[in-house]
């Protein structure tokens, strides 16, 4: 059996990462079967934590956190995303790590698959605060009502949400996106098409706006290839297929593509590419994400990459570190600036250099 210091150095770690904070803290005699030590070691270990301010013990005898321990305020954040891979999802883990470590908090990532999911109300009140990526599927009203009338401090994560008064953080503004189609724009021709792959949501939808009205407004035409995955299916090999079907059905693209997303922008260029179309010659290539890979594939895909979102971390953190309570400013947090990356797959087209097959 493992002595009482191993015990306090076991619950400490898990305190600091957030692993009791839903479960709660295990009551003396369940800590000692789980660190497979003796009932009065994890009691001394217990009493230990309690004199270094760790721990305390409330009014009804009941060992808790302390939060505000030795004058240091332990501030556990959640990070709650749906149960798929994607490099924005990854960035946002990442971006959080590093803000986090500058004002004392530790990120603990958590999965959810549907908005009932037990796992998702638990982390609402179980942690000092939440940053929200929302799933592809439609809010039901009780968890709408539920997150509006929330104490704990609720931030959400690609998606704005500042109508039902939660902080929001996006960081493609429509007015960015007009940008990437006024450079698609100076590339010759009047014909852009646009691929989109991903389930529908309010940011998708919104991108696929800024598109038509763009068009519109500079009476250009082109076709919107939309075909978008269900919830949790891979949109890459979507990408893929629906550029396949296109062009196996005879049917020609225009000599500009707008892609909604990075994945339906790689997938697409696979299928020109076995087509015998270059893109970057052929046909022109432009993701609204580049996701942090754009410029690794080959050939490289001009984006607007996601800038700096730092400060609005930190500034959320700090707002949850103080307990929450009213918001100070603007709802929603937004970049004044999103880079346009121009790279191969529109740097190198040169307008009527080669007709499409």
């Amino acid at each position: 059996m493992g002595s009482y210091r191993s015990v306090v150095e076991l619950v400490t770690k898990r305190i600091l990462q957030g692993d009791y904070a839903i479960s709660g803290l295990p009551g003396e005699r369940e800590l000692a079967v789980d660190a497979d030590v003796s009932y009065m070691t994890a009691r001394k270990a217990v009493q230990h934590l309690i004199r270094e301010g760790l721990l305390t013990r409330g009014a009804n005898g009941r060992v808790e956190i302390n939060r505000q321990g030795a004058g240091v305020r332990h501030l556990s954040i959640a990070f709650v995303s749906p149960t798929f891979a994607s490099a924005d999802i990854e960035r946002w883990r990442l971006e959080l790590d590093h803000a986090g470590a500058g004002v004392g908090a530790r990120i603990r990532p958590m999965l959810y698959v549907h908005w009932d999911d037990p796992l998702l109300l638990d982390c609402l009140t179980g942690f000092d605060g939440v940053f929200l990526v929302p799933i592809n599927e439609p809010i039901p009203d009780r968890l709408r009502d539920r997150f509006q009338s929330l104490a704990h401090p609720l931030v959400i994560l690609d998606e704005d949400w500042s109508a039902l008064g939660l902080p929001s953080i996006t960081l493609f503004p429509g007015r960015f996106i007009t940008r990437l189609l006024d450079h698609l724009g100076t590339l010759g021709g009047r014909a852009i098409d646009c691929i989109n792959v991903q389930p529908e949501n309010p940011v998708i939808a919104g991108r696929i706006a800024r598109y038509r009205s763009w068009m519109a407004e500079h009476a250009y035409h082109g076709e919107l290839i939309h075909e978008p995955v269900l919830p949790y299916e891979r949109p890459l090999g979507a990408g893929y297929r629906a550029m396949k079907r296109l062009l196996e059905d005879g049917r020609r693209p225009a000599p500009i593509l707008l892609a909604v997303t990075l994945p339906a922008a790689i997938g697409a260029a696979r299928a020109l590419h076995e087509h015998g179309l270059e893109v970057g010659a052929d046909i022109a290539i432009a993701a609204i994400n580049g996701e942090g890979s754009a410029a690794y594939q080959v050939p490289s895909l001009t984006a607007l990459e996601a800038p700096d979102a730092q400060a609005f971390l930190k500034r959320c953190l700090r707002w949850m570190a103080s307990g929450g309570g009213a918001w100070a400013g603007p709802l929603l947090m937004e970049p004044r600036e999103v880079p346009l990356v121009i790279r191969e797959s529109t740097a190198n087209r040169i307008a009527g250099r080669r007709r499409l097959r």
